[in-house]
Parts: structure tokens; sequence; C-alpha cells
């Protein structure tokens, strides 16, 4: 059986870094993006390879460059089938009302974040 693909897209270093180490500590493979248009990037490159897209993306919505919202528009406006089903897991400290409107988003998190909760998001959704 393999491991579940994880990827982490949140521009503070020290808060990927202890994402990193707890999602991988839970037994699943994790890869991570300092910002929307990376991620993005990333994606596309795997999907146009035809390797394996993450299994669950964990998604800051603040952030430089490309923001969480701009990265599900993005998704969106590409079609792709296959990197639209891919289930997203947004963290937030304000409100979520603009970020819930994408079918992607399966749930909202809110920062701080609680690491119980996040395990088992993660469990249920992967």
């Amino acid at each position: 059986m393999s491991k579940k693909t994880i990827l982490i897209v949140e521009d503070d270093t020290d808060i990927r870094e202890a994402l990193v180490d707890v999602i991988e500590y839970a037994g699943y493979l994790v890869s991570v993006a300092a910002n929307g248009k990376i991620a993005l990037d990333l994606l596309k490159s795997r999907e146009a390879e035809g390797t394996t897209l993450p299994n669950l993306i964990l998604l800051d919505s603040m952030m430089p460059v490309m923001d969480g919202k701009g990265f599900l528009d993005a998704i969106a406006q590409e079609g792709s089938k296959k990197l639209s089903h891919v289930p997203v897991v947004v963290f937030t400290a304000g409100s979520a009302t603009e970020i819930k409107r994408f079918t992607s988003v399966v749930c909202t998190l809110g920062k701080p974040i609680d690491i119980d909760g996040l395990l088992g998001t993660i469990e249920r959704y992967c």
C-alpha cells in the first residue's frame, strides 16, 4: 500500500516546517510550496509528466505572490478535471466566505492550527 501524499502551500517557513514534521510523523509523504504560484507550477508539471498528484492540498489563504483564492481561481480556470478533483483544506485566520465557493475546498481550519483537528481532517480526506 502506497503512502498518501499531501501538498502544503504555506508562506511562513516555521509553520510549513512544523506541519511537515507532524504530517510526516503521522505517516504521510509531504511536498511543499511557499505560495500559490509555486504550488500551481508544481501541480501542472506533475500533471503534464503524468506523475501522481497529491491526495490532499493544505492551503494557506493569505500569502504573497499568489494567495489561496488566486490559487483556487487558477485551478478552476485551468479546467483540469484531475486538478479540480484534488481536495483542498484551507487555513485561514479570518473569514473563509470567499474561499468556500470553490468545489475543491472540503473544509477550512482556523489559525492557529489545532494539530489534532488537522490530523483528523487529513485522515478523513485521505
